[in-house]
């Protein structure tokens, strides 16, 4: 994952915001498939609309490895 202006990620938090109920929200994690509370995570903020829903925990760990939500679902899940 690339680093981006501030500026631009807040601008694409806001978007997703605005559209919220626009997009869906599964009840999931899209990495590691567990029920529970998820989160909005931007992988483009150039494409605000594109979310990915994912936990907290795992969205972490993605912002620390600096990886995407499809690189992490096998370090996740052990597909490896």
């Amino acid at each position: 994952m690339k680093k981006c202006s501030k500026e631009k990620k807040q601008k694409a938090q806001r978007l997703a915001q605005v559209h919220h109920k626009d997009l869906y929200k599964p009840h999931f994690c899209e990495i590691c498939k567990f029920p529970k509370q998820v989160v909005g995570h931007h992988e483009n903020y150039d494409k605000p609309l594109e979310v990915r829903w994912i936990c907290h925990s795992c969205h972490k760990l993605t912002h620390n490895l600096e990886k995407t939500v499809e690189e992490m679902k096998p370090i996740i899940r052990g597909d490896y």
